[in-house]
Parts: C-alpha cells; sequence; structure tokens
C-alpha cells in the first residue's frame, strides 16, 4: 500500500503511524534530490503538500504534474498493468481550501461568496477527475474546516462572545495572541494541551491527533460513508 498526501501538514504524520509506517511519506521535492535514488523510494509514498497551498493557486496544477512525474516512473520500473495495480490500492488523501477561502475574504473580493464557493467546488472536481484519469481510485477527502473559528478570522469579527480556549492561540500576541506571529518573544501559553489553536492558523498537536484518530476510526457520524481504516481494508 502507498500513501499519497494533498496539503495535510500534520495530520498527515500522525495518520502515517496509524497505518503503521514508521514515518510520513517523504516530500516529492525532496525525493526529486535524490536522484538517481528517486524511484526506489515511491515505494515509501509521496507527500505533495506545500506551503500555502489551494485549489486555485497554482498548486493545485502542480500537484496533477508531479503525480504525474511519479505515475511515470512506476511505469517505467514495473510497467503499466503493475502500476494500474498498485494505483488503484494506494490511498489518496486530500485537505486543501483553507487558504482559497482566507485569500477570499482577505482580498475583499468582489465575486459573490456563492460563485466563489462554486468555482472552487468546480476546480476541485477538476483536479480529483484528472487524479483518477492518472490511475488513482481510493480517495480520502476532508473537508475544509470552519476557518471562521481560526483566532485569526475572530479577531476581526465585530462582536465575540465568551472569549475561551477555541477562540484564542496558544501562542502569538496580542488579543486571542492572533495579532502578532508565534516566535521567540510570542507569549506561550502553558497549558498547550487545553488549546485547539497553536498559532493564528495551525491547530496544535493535540487538535491535530484528535483528527488523525477520527479520520482513521471515527464513526461514520464524522467520517463518511467509510472511515480511512476501511478505505484501506476495502481492497
Amino acid at each position: 500500500m502507498s500513501l499519497l498526501t494533498f496539503a495535510m501538514l500534520y495530520v498527515a504524520d500522525l495518520s502515517a503511524k496509524l497505518f503503521g509506517l514508521k514515518r510520513s511519506p517523504p516530500p516529492f521535492l525532496f525525493l526529486l534530490t535524490l536522484k538517481s535514488h528517486f524511484q526506489k523510494y515511491l515505494y515509501r509514498g509521496v507527500n505533495f503538500a506545500s506551503g500555502g497551498s489551494g485549489i486555485l493557486r497554482e498548486t493545485g496544477s502542480n500537484l496533477i504534474t508531479q503525480f504525474t512525474s511519479v505515475r511515470d516512473n512506476f511505469t517505467a520500473m514495473i510497467g503499466p498493468a503493475a502500476t494500474e495495480a498498485l494505483l488503484s490500492k494506494s490511498l489518496f488523501f486530500i485537505s486543501v481550501g483553507s487558504n482559497d477561502i482566507f485569500d477570499y475574504f482577505s482580498s475583499k473580493c468582489k465575486t459573490p461568496e456563492e460563485k466563489f464557493i462554486s468555482n472552487m467546488i468546480s476546480v476541485y472536481c477538476k483536479h480529483i477527475k484528472n487524479l483518477y484519469r492518472l490511475g488513482a481510485r481510493k480517495f480520502g477527502i476532508i473537508n475544509v474546516p470552519a476557518v471562521g473559528c481560526c483566532p485569526s478570522q475572530r479577531l476581526v469579527q465585530k462582536q465575540i462572545n465568551g472569549f475561551n480556549n477555541v477562540d484564542s492561540a496558544c501562542c502569538g500576541t496580542g488579543t486571542l495572541n492572533a495579532q502578532g506571529r508565534c516566535n521567540l518573544t510570542a507569549y506561550l501559553c502553558p497549558n498547550r494541551p487545553d488549546y485547539l489553536f497553536w498559532d493564528l492558523f495551525h491547530p496544535t498537536q493535540k487538535a491535530s491527533n484528535l483528527s488523525a484518530q477520527t479520520l482513521y476510526n471515527g464513526p461514520q457520524y464524522y467520517v463518511s460513508p467509510i472511515n480511512f481504516a476501511q478505505l484501506a481494508k476495502n481492497n
């Protein structure tokens, strides 16, 4: 089984452990630096995540190009039929879209919200169809989280009732620890496991671990139609 991930950040590392892997799949760009050993390490899975990735950004098209390269290398090593069989049993986990929404609100885009979301979904479906065309069959699609709960977004809302650890970041500066980024001079909360957010955007390790556990073996109420563990067994 190969584990291929797209823009999952820390949750990808925790999910890899739940699948019994010793380490998270290596980044695609790192594998390129291995040159002659590139093909050898492909069997460990590939992580196509990139900082600041998005559905509507250039990274959306880049991941298809990068996956095509991986597919072509497998074909060169084991042939078309074996590559098709391998990819059909591989797991493709995708989590992307948050940055697109952040961009939409921060840029004060004049496109109506409904039209923007519709365009996002259309482009997302196009990427999924391209991956399917290239041999991917088993997808784990992670919904865009409630980005309005992030400290960075809570900060700009006109009314905030009941400040608590869900609203505020563990590490940062200013109101809700969301007016400045986490750095050596920022305030660091003493009770990190009690917080949902580490900084103004990203979840804490505790929150990421809960997410990974739920995605892996959570009930249908949270993961539908089946969870990641069931997806892996369904070969």
